[in-house]
């Protein structure tokens, strides 16, 4: 077939492209003018609604107000206008007049133009919902069945979306919100760390401030042990070198201060130490940038000026709560105590031992608080007040040897200024000495002490008696009665030594030591019973058969019972730990002369210098 001419092909091409040009023009203006037509359609249909609710409301009106009308319509044929002659002429006007009135009246409960009033002024509000429901119209009118059969699935998953919007507009992001903070807190009880980030950022899109919900998690994270992971959490809520959440930056301080975190694990534990006091110190600062002020944060800066060796700066930072009874007049006091300030610290005693005045104050006493109490005690000389404090600090904590040790040199100190000035009853002095010993007193102080009553109380009936009640109380310590015997045998009191070993030996946990010196006092006495010696050193040396102390006097009692070999055989292995001791030689000199041996005999004869 041959090709049309050119001129023929040109036109055709500009006929189609015509022709697609009109079909798109008809695909987007056709859209629109079917809209105003049915939007018209939509207002005429409207406007005929309400003429036919005007028309009905008319009727309405008529038959409730047709006894009015009827009434008026009564009295203008019975007086019609201008009736006023005769003398009741007044009457028909006045009726007449209440006809035409009750006519008007009648006419006008008409209702049209109040609903033509009120469609005006509800413009606002039917006119998009028409212009919408016209829209809607128009497109389910242009659209086949069939593709809005196929749209339905769409339709069906938008759906939930669009409920969603919905109700987040009744909601409001007020009640979306409280949602999502319980799912953020339900999640970090449940350990779902994920799902917390997650609402988190849900919250921060709805513009609400999540830094409770940020702190909050940090402290579960906390609890569950992951101290990194919530150390990482405050450091964004509270940066150091800005004002951030109040409570973040207050945690990191106080993490920093106990040890629990790091401000640089790389480095040595001094430097370690050094860096964290100083990032605890800023966050302190942001803090006080914040305008937060409390005794509490009072007292974090004053541990971390007192640890960076600023004590002044500590004592000035806890000022503005020095009359406070509390933890932060208690610092004070402790600090002015270490720099030696005692005036300014004696007066901060006073009230510190205020507080320690409540009940309730020391049932709930730490170990710190009673240490705060005595120096408190201490700096005000009150010895009362210190034995109580002490006292009380022992019973708390019994496994506490620091109050014991402190307990024990009150009690030292005391015993010395009461047997200088013998003012107070004996029993009192020696239940002093008793108390220092059993609290733990050095073996050097009781010696001495003990040493002191021997020596003097042959001329001082205080001391006689101080001695008296220590030997006969049952609470004196098995320690302070062997220092007391050893003290009087080696004074010669040989009568009062006896008396305190026997009361040893009678309890049931008598040491080798003490069974040894008991039969050493039974020889010593103006009548001694050597038998009873005999089974006294047999006791010790059941325990210790080969200590030569206890075989020295096993030998001396078998001098006193005449049994020559068996005193020579203990005295010679006494020799062994005891080469010098005369009362060996001596004792042996006899020996070796009762079982004659003389050559042997004046060999120990003048090793003892005789």
């Amino acid at each position: 077939m041959a090709r049309l001419p050119l001129r023929y092909r040109i036109a055709d091409w500009f006929a189609a492209r015509t022709r697609q040009v009109g079909y798109a023009w008809d695909a987007v203006v056709g859209p629109i003018e079917n809209l105003f037509g049915r939007i018209g359609e939509g207002v005429l249909s409207a406007f005929d609604s309400f003429e036919g609710l005007e028309s009905l409301v008319i009727r309405v009106v008529r038959v409730l107000f047709w006894p009015v009308i009827a009434l008026g319509r009564l009295f203008g044929r019975l007086f019609p206008a201008g009736t006023g002659a005769g003398p009741l002429g007044f009457v028909g006007r006045f009726f007449s007049w209440i006809g035409v009135t009750l006519v008007r009246l009648a006419e006008r409960l008409n209702l049209d133009g109040v609903l033509v009033l009120s469609a005006k002024l509800l413009r606002p509000v039917w006119l998009p919902i028409a212009s919408l429901l016209g829209f809607v119209n128009a497109w389910l009118a242009t659209r086949r069945s069939r593709e809005l059969l196929l749209a339905t699935p769409a339709l069906v998953l938008a759906l939930p979306f669009a409920l969603v919007a919905v109700k987040g507009a009744m909601l409001g992001n007020g009640d979306i919100a409280e949602r999502y903070k319980i799912a953020v807190r339900d999640a970090a009880e449940a350990g779902d760390f994920e799902k917390v980030e997650l609402y988190e950022r849900k919250l921060a899109q709805l513009g609400i401030d999540t830094r409770r919900t940020d702190y909050r998690t940090a402290l579960k994270l906390a609890d569950d042990g992951d101290l990194q992971d919530a150390y990482e959490r405050m450091q964004r809520l509270a940066p150091a070198d800005k004002p951030g959440y109040a409570a973040a930056h207050l945690w990191i301080a106080q993490r920093l201060l106990a040890g629990e975190i790091s401000a640089d694990p790389t480095t040595d534990s001094a430097d370690d130490r050094q860096a964290s006091l100083a990032l605890a110190e800023q966050h302190l600062d942001q803090l006080e940038a914040l305008d937060m002020s409390s005794s509490g944060l009072a007292l974090l800066r004053a541990y971390v000026l007192a640890l960076t060796e600023r004590e002044q700066d500590a004592i000035a930072a806890l000022e503005p709560y020095a009359r406070e009874p509390g933890p932060a007049a208690v610092m004070r006091m402790r600090l002015l105590a270490q720099v030696r300030d005692l005036k300014a610290a004696r007066e901060q005693a006073r009230v510190v031992l205020g507080m320690t005045a409540s009940r309730k104050w020391r049932d709930a006493a730490t170990a710190d608080d009673f240490e705060s109490w005595a120096l408190a005690a201490e700096l005000l000389a009150d010895v009362d007040q210190l034995d109580t404090s002490l006292q009380g600090w022992v019973r708390a904590f019994p496994d506490d040897p620091k109050p014991k040790i402190l307990l024990s040199k009150h009690r030292r100190e005391e015993a010395i200024r009461l047997l200088s000035a013998p003012t107070t009853a004996p029993e009192k002095t020696a239940g002093v000495i008793a108390d220092a010993v059993r609290l733990g007193a050095p073996g050097a102080w009781t010696t001495a002490t003990v040493a002191r009553i021997v020596q003097q109380r042959a001329g001082s009936r205080y001391l006689q008696r101080v001695w008296e009640v220590l030997m006969e109380s049952p609470d004196t310590p098995e320690s302070l009665v062997s220092v007391m015997a050893t003290s009087a045998a080696a004074e010669g009191d040989i009568t009062h030594a006896r008396a305190a070993f026997q009361r040893l030996v009678e309890g049931e946990e008598a040491t080798p030591v003490v069974w040894n010196n008991y039969a050493w006092t039974l020889l010593q006495e103006p009548d001694p019973d050597p038998q009873q010696a005999l089974e006294a050193v047999g006791r010790a040396l059941k325990a210790a058969p080969n200590d030569f102390r206890f075989r020295e006097t096993r030998g001396q009692v078998m001098i006193a019972l005449g049994r020559w070999a068996d005193a020579i055989s203990d005295l010679e292995y006494a020799l062994n730990g005891l080469p010098d001791a005369t009362d060996v030689h001596r004792s042996l000199a006899a020996a070796y002369e009762a079982t004659a041996q003389p050559q042997l005999a004046d060999i120990h004869r003048r090793q003892a210098g005789l």
